[in-house]
């Protein structure tokens, strides 16, 4: 049985390998450049100007409330590490929990 399963898994690489080999699309041709002006366009590009434009057509009220989600971060790793360190506690206060989590380490 283990042969067979061994036997599976080693066909679906093979399988899964030249099926992604031939998914390249690579067809020997050189590649084709954009045009000039699209290249030039993608140059000049400024992406802090762009989301300064975005943010200044959002109202203030919501662009307060975005502010404030965001901002509030360092919540989310205080709670992480009192909800961890609970955790952790209780597993030490309680072996025979910890023990019976984890899954057997029998070999059949």
């Amino acid at each position: 049985m283990i042969q067979a399963g061994r036997f599976l898994l080693l066909l679906s690489i093979c399988l899964f390998t030249v099926g992604a080999s031939g998914q390249t699309g690579a067809t020997g041709a050189a590649p084709v450049p954009p045009p000039a002006n699209q290249v030039v366009a993608a140059q000049s590009f400024d992406v802090n100007a762009a989301v300064n434009a975005y943010l200044a057509k959002m109202p203030p009220a919501e662009r307060a409330r975005s502010d404030s989600y965001f901002e509030g971060g360092y919540w989310l790793i205080l709670w992480d590490f009192v909800v961890t360190a609970n955790r952790d506690v209780v597993a030490a206060a309680f072996p025979m929990v910890s023990e019976n989590a984890r899954p057997s380490r029998t070999s059949s």
